[in-house]
């Protein structure tokens, strides 16, 4: 089976025409990452590739991103002769916990205009000329135990709270606290102490309002011992609306 496949394959008069690249026909490897990290700062990189290999080629690039990202290519990255990958040099500083930063590279136009017509006469999606890359300052956690969480949101019509243990994660060296699944299953709230004992709820994904979508939480308290009184606003995202602010106590598992 393999020696028929090679013989039907080896078309000597037509080898140069299938895989020999016409032109630089230069493209970004991929169109999407996404990546987590603990610290502030950090160096990325993004591949870019070509299929016509001979000689130095010089591709420019636009560059477009948030203010904690550097492009250290300037808006240009060289293939050596040779090469048929180069990479672009991103660098990031000061991020904050809890954000997600990003940026974009896309191919010039005169770049994107390199594409090699008979390598993908066949293909459906062309070539990829732009990149996004995304990074979550996320924090390191560790397992803290059971804990409980009382909802005024969540309670019966009679305005009862309702009470449910859930998981409770810490971060590693900060007082930053993660109900695991806190509403509902998917959906992790933090809770942030300050020095003061007050108590910073950002605002994020929370629970889905059935036919309407994600309802996001955000607010403030305080923290007396293990307990976290907070007063959040539940906020329909597809409309913007305030549902409401609650009293929404987490309870941390007693050490």
């Amino acid at each position: 089976m393999v020696t028929g496949l090679l013989t039907t394959s080896c078309d000597t008069d037509n080898v140069a025409e299938l895989y020999n690249a016409q032109q630089e026909n230069v493209a970004m490897q991929t169109a999407t990452i996404a990546l987590k990290q603990s610290e502030a700062d950090g160096e990325y990189s993004v591949q870019v590739v070509r299929s016509k290999t001979q000689g130095e080629y010089t591709a420019a690039y636009n560059f477009k991103g948030d203010d904690v990202f550097t492009d250290e290519g300037h808006g240009s990255v060289t293939f050596a002769d040779g090469q048929g990958t180069a990479v672009i040099k991103v660098k990031a500083q000061n991020m904050e916990f809890g954000n997600t930063y990003s940026f974009t590279v896309e191919l010039a136009d005169d770049v994107k205009a390199t594409t090699d017509t008979t390598i993908h006469h066949s293909s459906t999606t062309g070539n990829v000329y732009a990149t996004t890359l995304s990074v979550t300052r996320d924090y390191e956690w560790e397992e803290l135990g059971t804990g409980k969480m009382t909802s005024e949101s969540m309670g019966d019509d009679s305005g009862n709270p309702s009470t449910w243990e859930v998981q409770v994660l810490k971060a590693k060296g900060y007082d930053v606290y993660k109900a695991v699944n806190c509403y509902e299953k998917g959906y992790d709230v933090m809770f942030k102490v300050n020095s003061d004992n007050t108590v910073t709820v950002p605002q994020q994904k929370a629970w889905t309002y059935t036919g309407h979508g994600p309802v996001a939480v955000v607010g403030t308290g305080t923290k007396t011992g293990n307990v976290l009184d907070c007063k959040l606003h539940h906020i329909l995202l597809s409309q913007n609306y305030d549902l409401g602010a609650y009293s929404e106590i987490l309870t941390l598992p007693e050490k």
